[in-house]
């Protein structure tokens, strides 16, 4: 299965003109990248749900599968995402994260200068771990990171019975009833994935810089008025980005965004609309990237 990745990346606003008119909104750059192949995570030897009590402690392994040679110690799978430890190559730095994982072909057939995973979601990215550090689900259902140390680091405060990771990339833990207690998709970091919503409250935050994903000095979110805009920290008046339309409301009144709508007032694509979407990314210099998944 082939894919091919597009990026459209936003600028400081600028007025250009097009086949669709004059807009006084971001320039739109396109960048081709290489064909890439998509490893099917399914096929690996690790579960999408699990039950309490379970523990996690990330050592050096002794897998050589692509996960691992691509610095990632896989907890739960499911399609294409994967859920655990993400270490930098010397492993000083780890967060505990879901990444969409992509590799060539050959890496797939165990060569393994495959590309880094895409991280999507991260529950320390402001406060990395290292080794020895522990994932737990205790017996009181709670999810929690500590470093190695025994400190804490991160935790859900819940009390669940389950575990789960869809092929959606959306982490969801769900008590005995089945009511989801607590899932990633409410707490976004730098991206959105299809299916996501970004309400009200809710903001994307850029990295550091490409190898730093520590929070960085770049915002997108929803203002008072229903408004797309993307701001600079920690001033949300420093805005260099606001869409000309205002997003929908829940029945409550709640603004909200979805994936597809938030893409299609980002680029101005009107009627056009967005095909194969797979991923929205606030870059660590303030640009949007977009990625499509060609068939």
């Amino acid at each position: 299965m082939h894919f091919s990745f597009q990026s459209h990346l936003f600028r400081h606003s600028i007025s250009f003109r097009s086949t669709i008119g004059e807009y006084d909104i971001l320039t739109l750059i396109t960048i081709q990248s290489s064909v890439l192949n998509l490893i099917i995570a399914q096929g690996l030897d690790y579960p999408w749900v699990v039950y309490p009590p379970l523990s996690w402690r990330n050592v050096v392994s002794n897998s050589f599968g692509s996960l691992e040679a691509a610095g990632v110690k896989p907890i739960l799978v499911n399609g294409n995402f994967v859920c655990g430890f993400h270490c930098t190559s010397t492993a000083e730095t780890c967060f505990f994260a879901i990444s969409f994982f992509n590799t060539s072909f050959a890496a797939a057939n165990a060569d393994y200068s495959s590309p880094s995973p895409q991280i999507v979601w991260s529950a320390n990215r402001n406060n990395p771990v290292q080794l020895e550090a522990e994932l737990e689900f205790t017996q009181q259902g709670d999810l929690v990171l500590q470093d190695a140390h025994g400190a804490l680091v991160w935790s859900t405060d819940t009390r669940a019975a389950r575990l789960n990771l869809t092929n959606q990339g959306n982490l969801l833990l769900f008590d005995k009833t089945n009511k989801v207690l607590w899932q990633s998709f409410d707490h976004p970091t730098d991206s959105l994935l299809p299916g996501q919503r970004l309400v009200y409250g809710l903001k994307l935050r850029s990295s550091l810089s490409e190898s730093n994903s520590s929070q960085g000095l770049y915002s997108y979110t929803i203002d008072e008025n229903g408004h797309l805009v993307a701001y600079m920290e920690p001033d949300p008046s420093q805005v260099y980005y606001k869409s000309s339309i205002a997003v929908s409301r829940t029945k409550t009144g709640q603004f909200y965004a979805e994936f597809e709508e938030i893409a299609l007032r980002m680029f101005e694509y009107r009627d056009t609309g967005v095909p194969n979407l797979t991923l929205i990314k606030l870059g660590s210099d303030g640009l949007s990237i977009v990625k499509f998944k060609l068939d």
